[in-house]
């Protein structure tokens, strides 16, 4: 069988801001993307350079709804002639709910319970792309986000018996963030069958979450977990 691919972690921020397709592909169609992925491939386009033309183009995207839940991005496209660069800005936020309250109906959701987990996101993203010749191409993109989170804490027994065992709110202070780095270096060379896609990218990652004090139920003590990861790659690909 096939490996889970677990190169990117982050599906619970993912936005829809500045997304212009996704696209899932099952069965043997996905086979093209190598042997991990005979299972299916999901792939999200985002607005690029590519939708470009010569002028500058611009797109604005402002969303409000229930829990106070805010929704901005802002994308900005110009092509001069041979060089073409791209700028985006989003802002999420949200009030949130209590998943406790949610996900654990057994439990009394009372004063104790009924807390909402807010979130917010912020991401800046710059491209550019300098098309050398009708058969070379060069450019670089680079992003930075960042994110905070709040959580509950989880309520068991011993004996795992209790029809309450699930999420409870605890205490309010249960939050966790996350700063993420990554840029990409790439060129591309048409040949007369062929096109010749040659990347180099690096991603950054500091994950922080703290649960400074506890309710007395919650099933783990007070903790302050840190991680840092980096991740680079070298990508060679040719189409015809």
């Amino acid at each position: 069988p096939s490996n889970t691919n677990v190169q990117y972690d982050n599906f619970g921020g993912l936005l829809s801001s500045n997304t212009k397709r996704v696209e899932l592909l099952k069965g043997s169609q996905s086979a093209l993307r190598g042997s991990n992925a005979v299972a299916g491939v999901l792939t999200i386009d985002t607005l690029g350079m590519s939708d470009a033309d010569n002028t500058s183009t611009q797109y604005v995207d402002i969303s409000y709804g229930s829990k106070n839940t805010l929704a901005a991005s802002y994308s900005y496209l110009n092509r001069i002639n041979a060089l073409t660069t791209s700028f985006s800005i989003s802002h999420y936020e949200t009030d949130g709910i209590s998943s406790a309250s949610t996900l654990n109906t057994n439990y009394p959701t009372n004063d104790k319970n009924s807390e909402q987990d807010s979130f917010t996101q912020d991401r800046v993203a710059f491209g550019a792309e300098y098309k050398l010749n009708d058969a070379v191409s060069f450019g670089a993109n680079v992003f930075k986000e960042k994110s905070k989170a709040e959580f509950d804490e989880y309520f068991y027994t011993s004996d795992w018996t209790d029809e309450r065992v699930g999420p409870i709110d605890g205490t309010p202070d249960d939050y966790g963030t996350r700063d993420a780095l990554g840029y990409r270096i790439f060129t591309q060379v048409q040949t007369k069958n062929w096109t010749h896609d040659i990347n180099y990218t690096s991603y950054n990652l500091d994950r922080f979450s703290t649960s400074p004090s506890v309710a007395p139920e919650s099933a783990s003590g007070a903790y302050t977990s840190e991680f840092t990861g980096k991740r680079q790659t070298i990508n060679y690909m040719a189409t015809g």
